[in-house]
């Protein structure tokens, strides 16, 4: 067994080829070389201004999350560049509302436990510039997030594990699959496990390209099945339409509660994008709003003549 005297305050672990990646408390984040697994050393530290609690590795960056115990507020999501490990550095933040403990990462998104505040979705597709793209309450303190097929498996302090299912259980479309430009109105079905009401217009957020666009709900209350109509707008742009997060049922100031007798809010979280149940999953629907370039007529109509062979 080897172990690092410099590494001290541990507090999450990623592995990635022959680097492990530590989340060393107040050291910031750790790059070990275990190539020689007998022999780790050290390569390379990024300070973190507060307590780095988690990391989740994906592709190029890490993703370390940092919690801070007083002013100023440094929580968040950190994004680190490790394409090089010997020289990782910081790429950017994303302020977190409570104190970001725990982290993961799936597709264009990160899901960081965030304390008193739940699961905050932070599309992470623009390392640089990440956003919020949802946010999931839970009745604790969430503490470390996991995923799995399309549940989010949250470690919430008291409240135990909260499995963040859903109460949808399939998003499609009554469109047919195929090819749409701008001005194409495309109708998306949310399906529950039983009949719900709606007030207001909750909206359906979409993945299009640089711009998340949303669907408006147009129909189906006190019913299982809820249509929401987006409509193709300039600039939109997607291989396989899907929803922007496992968030992206936004109540928009509306509601969507049981319809049975005892009420309640019905769960909202979605299928996680390209898993079973999603609409990519579902349907095969393109957006293609990106004008055909003009062919290259150069060499043509210069008022030369060529002889053709004999």
């Amino acid at each position: 067994m080897a172990r690092l005297a410099q590494i001290n305050q541990a507090f999450g672990v990623a592995v990635a080829g022959n680097y492990v990646y530590v989340a060393d408390g107040v050291n910031g984040l750790r790059v070990v070389d275990i190539s020689t697994p007998s022999s780790p050393s050290l390569v390379r530290t990024v300070a973190d201004p507060g307590f780095a609690t988690g990391v989740a590795i994906a592709g190029n960056f890490a993703y370390v999350t940092s919690r801070t115990f007083g002013a100023p507020d440094t929580d968040g999501l950190y994004i680190i560049n490790i394409s090089t490990p010997e020289t990782a550095s910081f790429v950017s933040r994303y302020n977190t509302p409570d104190e970001s403990i725990g982290v993961a990462v799936q597709g264009h998104y990160a899901y960081v436990a965030d304390g008193n505040a739940g699961v905050e979705i932070v599309d992470i597709r623009n390392p640089q510039n990440p956003q919020l793209a949802g946010r999931v309450s839970t009745p604790g303190r969430a503490y470390g997030v996991t995923l799995a097929g399309n549940q989010i498996f949250v470690a919430d302090g008291r409240e135990g594990i909260q499995i963040l299912g859903s109460d949808v259980i399939d998003i499609s479309a009554t469109t047919p699959d195929g090819a749409y430009n701008a001005g194409s109105p495309i109708d998306i079905t949310v399906t529950f496990d039983q009949a719900v009401r709606v007030t207001g217009q909750p909206q359906l957020r979409l993945e299009t390209g640089t711009v998340d666009r949303a669907a408006t709900y147009f129909s189906g209350d006190n019913a299982n099945t809820l249509t929401f109509r987006y409509t193709v707008q300039a600039g939109d742009n997607s291989l396989d339409l899907d929803i922007a997060s496992s968030a992206a049922l936004e109540l928009n100031g509306g509601t969507i509660e049981y319809a049975m007798t005892t009420g309640g809010n019905a769960i909202v979280a979605l299928p996680l994008p390209g898993g079973l149940g999603s609409l990519a999953a579902n349907k095969a629907i393109v957006i293609d709003t990106v004008a055909p370039a003009a062919p290259n007529c150069s060499g043509f109509g210069n008022g030369q003549r060529h002889r053709g062979a004999r």
